[in-house]
């Protein structure tokens, strides 16, 4: 005589596939698992855009500043000694607010003129600007950046 797997009983075996219980704990744990994985998709699916929703409504102050550096407390862009500033100093006056086609105030918090004569882009020398030196290929681009390309003279369409 083998053990009970190679030595099978038909009648017993035939009895035992045809018991079940509702209340095993296989069946509660099975249930519980399925009930703990719904909850973690609702609240994935629900908390999220909420909470997403939440932290688009709070409006920021005019004029902060989101780009580099940040804003600190009080909602003030920050002024870095012997950094160049976010917004270049031959930017026009006008341009630094107005009002979109949507019917929002933007205020402006980053431009660069690229008027400043000897200004090269290799890398570490501008803070913002990087000229690197890639050819497109997928597209078959032949245009691309080197750090010494001369800028331009004039960035407006009505120069000719």
């Amino acid at each position: 005589m083998d053990d009970a797997l190679h030595n099978p009983d038909p009648v017993l075996d035939a009895l035992l596939d045809r018991a079940w219980s509702l209340f095993s704990l296989r069946g509660w744990i099975n249930i519980g698992a399925l009930v703990i994985l719904l909850f973690a998709l609702l609240a994935l699916f629900t908390s999220y855009p909420i909470i997403t929703w939440v932290r688009l409504m709070q409006s920021p102050l005019p004029g902060d500043g989101f780009n580099l550096g940040g804003i600190n407390g009080s909602g003030q862009v920050p002024d870095l000694p012997n950094m160049p500033h976010l917004i270049d100093p031959t930017t026009p006056q006008e341009v630094y607010e107005r009002k979109g086609h949507d019917g929002f105030d933007y205020a402006l918090v980053f431009s660069d003129e690229f008027n400043v004569d000897g200004r090269t882009f290799h890398p570490g020398d501008d803070p913002y600007w990087e000229g690197v030196n890639l050819h497109y290929w997928p597209t078959g681009n032949l245009e691309w950046y080197t750090p010494g390309m001369p800028l331009p003279t004039c960035v407006s369409p009505s120069c000719d």
